[in-house]
């Protein structure tokens, strides 16, 4: 739970962000507002039941772009004079109602598991706090100013060096914002405490070998 800045020995500054209009995390030389560059250590949210509801909810935009392109359709292939059967349109009909509700019910299932899946991880961290954070640690870097994490984008690269991934503030954060505390010299092993102003490697815990 304690607030850390983050000093890149290679540049004079400070790793900030504005946090509320402005997402992006950068190197900051000489920050006009020192807020922008405080970070709280947050343990290892957990994104199971989030990740699952994103994903239904892309499922269901899909289904939704689906319907509409059908039923254009129909409309266009109006034109034949061929009858149709009132009762198979009303068995249809009831149909798709029972597969909406049925979806409807599974999001409602989903956004109930997301809710206490974020429960348990406030409840967790309240349990961590003050236990020495270790060398070997994923933990998650959460912007004091905007309650935000800091998160790697990994399908778009950064806009001023190109050759590495954004990195932006996310308003829950995901598996792209847990980073293991790597130490820097071996003298430092994993387990060891960190002490104030340690040199460390923050490495993406879910990409390979990404610090």
């Amino acid at each position: 739970g304690d607030s850390v800045t983050l000093h890149p020995k290679a540049i004079h500054g400070f790793v900030g962000a504005e946090g509320i209009l402005d997402q992006r995390c950068m190197v900051l030389m000489d920050p006009k507002f020192f807020d922008d560059c405080r970070f709280q250590i947050w343990n290892q949210n957990q994104y199971s039941a989030a990740k699952e509801l994103h994903e239904w909810k892309l499922f269901m935009e899909q289904m939704e772009t689906s319907t509409v392109d059908n039923s254009e359709d129909a409309e266009n292939s109006v034109g034949s004079f061929e009858e149709v059967d009132i009762f198979e349109a009303e068995d249809e009909h009831e149909e798709t109602f029972d597969e909406n509700s049925q979806r409807a019910r599974v999001l409602q299932s989903l956004a109930k598991a997301k809710v206490n899946e974020k429960r348990l991880n406030d409840n967790y961290m309240k349990q961590l706090i003050g236990n020495p954070i270790k060398y070997g640690s994923i933990v998650q870097l959460r912007h004091v100013k905007s309650g935000r994490f800091v998160t790697v984008c990994g399908l778009e690269t950064a806009d001023v060096e190109r050759e590495n991934l954004r990195v932006y503030l996310d308003e829950e954060g995901s598996a792209m914002s847990w980073f293991v505390l790597a130490p820097r010299f071996k003298i430092d092993r994993d387990g060891n405490a960190i002490n104030s102003s340690a040199e460390m490697y923050l490495k993406t815990a879910e990409g390979q070998n990404q610090y």
